[in-house]
């Protein structure tokens, strides 16, 4: 009798081993399939940066070619003997540009982050 009921408690303990060793499986699928999701996410929010970086790039890029345009156009209006006072519209326009250049510029990744 000992020995049936040594053996009815081996029963329920592998019965319980073999539900938690189900329930860790599914508990570590469950685990994988989030973190690959999250791997995702960030893969997806890296590639949004990077997006991001380049069009800022290109603003900064237009800008700093509309702020060169501007300086010479300046330069060859005041050549052409037009006076500060009517160059000055001109040249509050080129140090506008030239600091929201800087802005933008501040806003752009030194370098792309590295993955993961």
């Amino acid at each position: 009798m000992l020995c049936f009921g040594l053996h009815r408690k081996i029963d329920l303990l592998t019965a319980k081993v073999a539900d938690l060793r189900s329930e860790v499986e599914s508990l570590t699928k469950s685990m994988e399939i989030k973190m690959a999701a999250l791997d995702d996410a960030i893969a997806k929010l890296q590639a949004d940066v990077t997006a991001e970086g380049v069009a800022i790039g290109s603003v900064v890029t237009f800008l700093q070619s509309l702020q060169a345009q501007v300086t010479t156009l300046t330069q060859e209006l005041s050549a052409a003997g037009v006076s500060d006072a009517q160059l000055s519209g001109l040249s509050a326009l080129a140090a506008t540009i030239e600091q929201q250049t800087a802005q933008l510029q501040g806003l752009v990744p030194a370098s792309p982050a590295p993955g993961p």
